[in-house]
């Protein structure tokens, strides 16, 4: 609680400054046209805004444990995509108010007006790095190319502080270039050790060999692996996820999120469950026992113990997203008190379904546990229920709402949007409505 306090109180004292430095010039101050002079500097405040948000961009995205105990990465994520649009409205409204006053006027092309050629060139790369970002499925983008684009926003930033600093003699003025490096120079450490060094040395440290791979349903690979140089593996939550990557394999070294399947009481392994659902996803059957990966977490807030008390819970996951509620339910059933659980699971057709009979032998075991599958797409599994969710199925499966009742939701953003929607409207606040989503 402390640090997230301390963080707000930061980030606000930052907000403040940078605006107060927009508007000094006009702010107490006796200007001959007023009214040109305050659009001048909202353009100018809107440039430094633009400049302060985007440095903010690659501090969502870091890998740093203390930082979920404000936002999960879910929610950051969120954050980045909207103030990356945010970005790209600030920075293309900036000259127009810049030229828009008319006290200052852009003149014939020449040499001398470099420094407005780097704003050019910073606006047209984050055009590019928005639009990129944002419309990944229209531009048919993999998933490997979509986040190389995200590099382009480093030098679209070198660029935008070049710009700021040469277009703007007075924001280095009053000893404010000193202010500058030293805010700077913080960003460059925080992002070079969260970003690049601490992520190698803590995969190092935590490194895990892979004790067994097996098939448990269509495209659905299980991976279980034991911790090297130590008895016990990390501690973790039932609901978390780690980051993956195996550096001397035949899968591409790359560093991916898969939730846990695994119960924390089991503290001899850990188990991921991974549908093949894209190019590297695809490559994970060639995997064979023995090889090494490394393991960095754990991660995410999608646990019990963010919810606050919890009598009863509703379960809902689209295929492979049920991986953090089966860690859940496995933890769950080794526990005297347990709360009552409704678990609905959507699969397309019934191969589609892992781990299906351990869960039946978990109901058979725990009386207040309600499992309802869901097929959408085939009619092979007896007793199962047929199409696709909606607010007249969730009515017919799940519990009345009660005090101290949580929903957890966990599948494709669009079955997390309709169904949160759908709860909402058979009366569950939105406030107990908990999802993760595990596509970006």
């Amino acid at each position: 609680m402390g640090f997230r306090i301390a963080l707000s109180i930061g980030v606000i004292i930052l907000l403040g400054s940078i605006t107060l430095l927009g508007l000094r010039d006009v702010i107490g101050s006796d200007v001959q046209e007023p009214g040109k002079a305050w659009i001048l500097a909202t353009g100018r405040l809107l440039g430094l805004w633009t400049a302060t948000l985007l440095l903010f961009q690659p501090l969502l995205s870091l890998r740093w444990p203390k930082l979920e105990f404000i936002l999960s990465m879910d929610q950051r994520l969120k954050i980045h995509l909207i103030l990356g649009i945010a970005c790209l409205t600030l920075a293309f409204l900036h000259p127009m108010f810049i030229f828009g006053s008319t006290l200052r006027t852009t003149g014939s092309w020449d040499v001398n007006l470099w420094p407005e050629g780097l704003g050019l060139m910073a606006l047209i790369g984050l055009w590019f790095v928005v639009i990129s970002s944002t419309n990944r499925s229209f531009l048919l983008l993999s998933w490997e190319l979509w986040q190389k684009t995200h590099f382009l926003a480093l030098p679209v930033i070198g660029l935008i502080l070049a710009h700021l600093f040469f277009v703007s003699p007075p924001q280095r003025g009053d000893g404010l270039l000193i202010g500058w490096i030293a805010l700077l120079g913080l960003w460059a450490c925080t992002l070079t050790w969260l970003k690049i060094f601490r992520p190698i040395v803590y995969a190092r440290l935590n490194r895990y060999q892979l004790k067994d791979i097996r098939i448990v349903a269509h495209k659905i690979t299980e991976l279980t692996v034991n911790p090297m140089g130590r008895d016990r593996i990390f501690s973790f939550e039932p609901g978390q996820y780690a980051f993956l990557r195996w550096p001397h394999a035949a899968v591409a070294p790359e560093t991916h999120p898969f939730t846990i399947a695994s119960s924390p009481v089991h503290q001899q392994i850990l188990q991921f469950a991974i549908k093949a659902s894209g190019d590297f996803t695809e490559t994970l059957a060639k995997l064979k026992p023995g090889g090494i990966v490394q393991i960095d977490g754990p991660y995410g807030r999608f646990t019990l113990s963010t919810f606050g008390r919890v009598r009863s819970l509703v379960m809902v996951a689209g295929g492979i997203g049920v991986t953090p509620m089966l860690s859940i339910l496995r933890s769950l059933a080794l526990q005297d008190l347990r709360p009552a659980v409704t678990l609905i699971w959507s699969n397309r057709i019934g191969k589609d379904i892992p781990y299906r009979e351990e869960l039946d032998q978990i109901q058979k075991q725990w009386p207040e546990l309600s499992i309802h599958y869901i097929l959408t797409q085939d009619q092979t599994l007896p007793a199962a229920h047929y199409g696709r969710l909606n607010q007249k199925s969730l009515q017919a499966l799940a519990p009345d709402y009660q005090s101290d009742t949580h929903v957890m939701l966990c599948g494709p953003y669009p079955m997390i949007h309709d169904l949160s929607r759908a709860f909402r409207r058979l009366g569950y606040p939105r406030r107990i409505i908990h999802h993760e989503m595990f596509a970006l």
